[in-house]
């Protein structure tokens, strides 16, 4: 009778899991854009909106700033349909981010400096540069994480050099090397 329990609870737990693994498979292909299309030479994905789907949530899931969407989509920024269509920007974000090394100054300490862009947050120039925001918090005095475009940051610390090291030459009083002689002793013993 045992065994048989078991046996059912092992089946349901699979039919169970199965289940839970089509349904997060199904978001995902829903999730995904309906297709590519390439629009006076720009590439576009073509997503379908899905219900309660804001533009906001839409540039989230693809990468895309909400202003790109709304300039591919001028229809969309007022009145957004479930079913619709909208194109996506794809290569504007991707050489977008690619056309942007890591930009910054040295100044005269060897501090590394990042000048603020307009929409940058602490948050996002912690992330391009590897950083936490404490600790570039700690670098600049900063008590909050506002930063205002135009603002000097520092990114990165002067590499710790070693001081050189010097050979110091030790002079070593030398002594006499002749083999000393062995000296004679005699001991007494009384009883």
């Amino acid at each position: 009778m045992l065994t048989r329990v078991k046996k059912i609870s092992f089946f349901f737990f699979i039919l169970l899991f199965f289940s839970f693994y089509q349904v997060s498979h199904a978001e995902a292909m829903s999730v995904d854009s309906v297709g590519m299309q390439v629009v006076n030479g720009k590439r576009f994905l073509v997503h379908q909106v899905a219900a309660k789907e804001t533009l906001y949530t839409i540039s989230r899931r693809y990468g895309v700033p909400t202003k790109q969407l709304i300039n591919a989509n001028p229809q969309a920024k007022n009145n957004l349909q479930t079913g619709s269509l909208l194109y996506v920007p794809r290569a504007v974000a991707q050489t977008k981010a690619a056309a942007k090394p890591d930009p910054y100054t040295l100044d005269s300490n060897g501090n590394k400096i990042h000048r603020v862009a307009k929409d940058e947050t602490l948050f996002s120039i912690a992330r391009q540069f590897k950083l936490h925001t404490t600790t570039l918090k700690q670098w600049n005095n900063l008590n909050s994480d506002n930063v205002k475009a135009g603002q000097d940051l520092i990114v990165g610390l002067p590499p710790v050099t070693k001081s050189p090291t010097v050979a110091v030459q030790k002079t070593v009083p030398t002594q006499n090397t002749e083999p000393i002689a062995p000296v004679a002793t005699t001991t007494v013993v009384t009883r």
